[in-house]
This record gives structure tokens, sequence and C-alpha cells, in this order.
């Protein structure tokens, strides 16, 4: 069984089995983005991880693209990232998670 907890600017829980981690939101505004509208951040990331997914990423990759708040740079309420947004991204950051007791 998996399950994944949002948790907004906090990042997000996800479990699998025993295997319980944390991943903190990238910030994004120190990457030289500036946040302009938070509005369907939570759909973009469930979108986002099920597109990595099913291009056969691993669950924590899937999930750090999902959790990299690319959408609140956007001001467009549908601006969701791109294929090519989201790589790039990736490119420069590395996920960081940590695992729960």
């Amino acid at each position: 069984m998996q399950v994944i907890i949002t948790r907004g600017e906090k990042g997000c829980i996800f479990g699998k089995n025993d295997d319980i981690r944390s991943m903190p939101t990238i910030n994004v505004a120190g990457k030289g983005f500036k946040v302009t509208n938070t509005v369907g951040a939570g759909d973009a990331f469930l979108g986002t991880f099920c597109a990595m997914k099913i291009l056969g990423k691993d669950d924590f990759e899937s999930l750090f693209l999902a959790n990299g708040s690319i959408k609140t740079t956007k001001e467009e309420t549908r601006g969701s990232p791109t294929l090519n947004e989201l790589i790039e991204f990736s490119r420069s950051m590395k996920a960081k998670y940590k695992k729960l007791e």
C-alpha cells in the first residue's frame, strides 16, 4: 500500500509498506523563481506524480519532481509545468528526503 500526504509549504510524506519518508518543498524563490500563485498546486502535484510514474520514474524521483513547486511560479491558475520544464528544473536540484522512524 502507498500513501502520500501533502503538507503545502512543508512538503510531503510518502509511505510504502514500512518505508515512510518526508520530503521538503523546494524553495523555488531561492533558485531565482518568484512564487506568484499557489492555486492549483495540489492538483499539479498529483498530476506530475502520476505522469512521472507513467513515464517509468521511481517513487522518489516522481515525488521530487511533483514537489518542486514549479506550478507556483506561474500566474495562471492552470499553469502546470511542462515535461521540459520539469526536466530542466530537476537538473538544477537534488532530491532531499529523510526516513521517518
